[in-house]
């Protein structure tokens, strides 16, 4: 329901103006849910939302206390989501959302509706987000505003960067790509943050369409040759 809110008065921006709107909503929502609307809507206000219930099915506990059965929980909610953006991404809504992001005239002129299409976008997108959020809020017990820090925020940037923004399911490899960095990088300490920014820069650099990049690169020279 958020996401379509936030939709509705972006239907008519374009490109980096979306972004721009999206972004200004992120940094709004954190001191609106910490204040008094907040505590209104049920997000706990400064405090946040303490002591959320684990998960339980099938005599199986699932948080942080239970990593083994957790993870597997978690492995089924990411391929849940994950076939469910591939299988939007192949139906003609997939085809859709292509053609507006490629070319948006050309794709009205065939009957293609930019309101109806890019509201799905958003309604889908924000699912699959609250989806993950409500199980991070299961998973931890507690959720917060600080969920909306700038850090956060640019650790999933970077995961779509990294993976290519935009191709499918670049976000993915992405995501495992950063994750193991980080972990990989541990040993660093205070300087881990740095050098993993420094690698992202030289990364981007590199390969402007992230690693999907290489993919696409190796299917043209498939088709077109050299």
């Amino acid at each position: 329901g958020m996401g379509i809110l936030v939709g509705l008065p972006c239907l008519k921006l374009a490109g980096p103006y979306i972004a721009l709107v999206t972004f200004g909503v992120h940094m709004a929502l954190q001191p609106t849910l910490r204040g008094e609307i907040g505590i209104a809507l049920g997000s706990g206000g400064s405090v946040g939302l303490l002591t959320i219930p684990p998960i339980s099915m099938f005599g199986y506990t699932f948080s942080s206390a239970h990593m083994v059965p957790t993870f597997y929980l978690t492995l089924l909610v990411s391929l849940g989501c994950i076939l469910i953006i591939m299988f939007a991404i192949k139906s003609w809504w997939g085809t859709a959302f292509l053609a507006l992001k490629d070319s948006q005239d050309f794709a009205m002129s065939l009957g293609i509706s930019a309101f109806k299409y890019k509201l799905m976008v958003f309604a889908l997108t924000s699912f699959l987000t609250g989806i993950i959020g409500a199980y991070y809020g299961h998973f931890y017990g507690v959720v917060s505003f600080r969920l909306l820090d700038l850090d956060l925020f640019s650790i999933l940037m970077v995961m779509m960067l990294v993976g290519g923004l935009g191709h499918f399911p670049g976000a993915v490899i992405g995501a495992f790509l950063v994750v193991a960095g980080s972990e990989l990088m541990a040993p660093l300490g205070a300087y881990r943050a740095v050098t993993m920014g420094a690698l992202v820069v030289v990364l981007v650099l590199a390969l402007p369409n992230g690693i999907m990049g290489l993919f696409l690169k190796q299917s043209a020279k498939k088709i077109y040759g050299n």
